[in-house]
């Protein structure tokens, strides 16, 4: 069993800040801008993609899926390959604008598709630009307050407005309240609007369908009676929430879980199924991952996380501590024959560049393990806030490690302590908190340490990133040519 890693490709800080939203409401936000699109230039089909070209963080349609898109380029033709009238390259079917904020952040791009030939007029242009322009502007907002107090959190703004072009397709034969209402509830149950959606102005209205503003306001005053709408003081009027209980507060695996059946839903995976459904893309085969490190602190602490948390078998394989020990030799007997049987390798920064070509050469593929915030900033928050700080750990190299992360004129105040000095251990206070690695622990079983971190070192989410489609590759090669093919129903939509 062999695995084929994807290109890797950097992400900025913008696309990282958009990742960080990407969740079902924005994608009902880009859907009804799509649909705004669609309806304002009268196109049959629009859609929107955010993040880079080659790897979309979040898409949305109208008229069209866009599950399917993976690719963004300018020549519009590869985001939907096979589609003839795409294929003409004939830039007459086709109308697009960045979805970029004032500061030149670009999220994405807003698409609208005439099947057929069309000259996309001046007018066309500005305003697919401020449609998009007005996506941004949500996408801003929503970047914003995700790192805002709760108190602090603007006020909606006009980028999540329903224009009146989709509240009012012509003026009213009857009551200006009866159309309005109908428009509202029509476009929040399409999805267009939701509670705090804002509503096109007194102004816009009367405008639209030719009438007084003082009808207009009568109207919308007639709709807040119902709890159709809301009035905001010097802000304008909003989409009631119609009753609709509020969102339980939950903890935080709690709505870790609430999004992933959310998302399973939206990809028609059944709910029920979901469990045999993990457990056979993620445990339908033996996959076997070497740990490639010179520090037995850092070896134990990989194989630890792999087995516990992804459930693959995990192995340590020691490698010599400095580029000039390597030789030619660096594994030792038995570690590339170790390496070579296993099917995913895994190491730190320190050991990448020769690892890598090691990896390289038979074939494997390596993923290099970077520590998460925790482990990297818990020397440097207890020397801030004591003075001192005591590493217990197996081996000096990693000691050493941790004196790297210190800056040089805290790292008098940094203990180290090596689990087989029995004189250097009954010296710790055991009243004090430190760092005890996992290594440490698994031979120190015992002995009563206050713990700065329960498990230490541990890694980032970027190794999970990194682990977790290898894992998904390997089971679903073996379901494809193993008697479980069957099991892919799971995905099928319930009739």
């Amino acid at each position: 069993m062999r695995f084929h890693e994807s290109a890797i490709f950097a992400e900025s800080a913008t696309v990282r800040a958009v990742r960080s939203i990407a969740d079902p409401r924005l994608k009902r936000a880009l859907r009804r801008h799509a649909r705004v699109a669609s309806l304002a230039l009268q196109a049959p089909e629009a859609y929107a993609v955010l993040g880079p070209r080659r790897q979309p963080v979040l898409t949305a349609s109208h008229g069209r899926s866009v599950k399917d898109v993976v690719d963004l380029p300018s020549d519009i033709q590869d985001a939907f390959p096979g589609d003839a009238a795409l294929e003409s390259r004939d830039p007459s079917v086709a109308l697009g604008a960045p979805i970029a904020n004032e500061d030149g952040d670009e999220y994405g791009t807003l698409w609208v598709v005439e099947p057929n030939t069309r000259l996309w007029s001046r007018r066309d242009r500005q305003l697919l630009a401020a449609i998009a322009s007005a996506a941004a502007e949500g996408i801003y907002l929503r970047i914003q307050s995700a790192s805002t107090p709760v108190d602090e959190v603007p006020e909606p703004s006009a980028s999540n407005m329903l224009p009146v072009s989709a509240l009012l397709w012509e003026a009213p034969n009857g009551r200006l309240a009866t159309a309005l209402r109908n428009g509202i509830l029509a476009s929040v149950h399409q999805g267009l609007a939701e509670a705090g959606t804002r509503l096109p102005s007194i102004r816009e209205v009367a405008d639209r369908i030719g009438s007084t503003r003082y009808s207009v306001l009568q109207a919308y005053r007639t709709l807040e009676s119902e709890g159709i709408v809301e009035t905001r003081h010097r802000s304008g009027v909003y989409v009631a929430s119609l009753g609709e209980a509020p969102a339980p507060h939950l903890p935080e695996t709690a709505r870790w879980l609430g999004r992933v059946l959310t998302e399973s839903y939206q990809h028609k995976v059944k709910v029920p199924s979901l469990p045999g459904l993990i457990r056979r893309w993620t445990a339908s085969t033996t996959i076997r991952c070497a740990c490639v490190e010179s520090s037995e602190d850092y070896r134990a602490a990989l194989a630890d996380e792999i087995r516990s948390q992804f459930g693959l078998d995990s192995v340590c394989v020691a490698i010599a501590p400095s580029t000039a020990e390597l030789g030619s030799q660096p594994l030792g007997p038995d570690g590339e024959r170790i390496i070579s049987s296993s099917h995913i390798i895994v190491t730190t920064p320190f050991h990448a560049p020769e690892v890598g070509r090691i990896t390289e050469r038979l074939g494997l593929p390596l993923i290099v393990a970077t520590l998460d915030e925790e482990s990297s900033t818990a020397g440097a928050r207890r020397l801030a806030a004591a003075g001192e700080l005591v590493v217990v750990c197996v081996d000096r190299a990693f000691a050493d490690r941790v004196l790297f992360s210190i800056p040089p004129a805290k790292r008098s105040g940094v203990r180290l302590v090596t689990a087989d000095s029995s004189a250097e251990l009954a010296a710790v206070d055991r009243k004090q908190p430190v760092l005890l690695t996992d290594a440490a622990k698994s031979r120190l079983v015992g002995e009563d340490f206050r713990l700065l971190a329960a498990h230490y070192p541990s890694f980032s989410s970027r190794f999970a990133e990194r682990l977790a489609p290898l894992i998904l590759q390997a089971n679903l090669e073996q379901l494809r040519s193993g008697p479980s093919r069957s099991n892919a129903s799971d995905l099928q939509p319930a009739k």
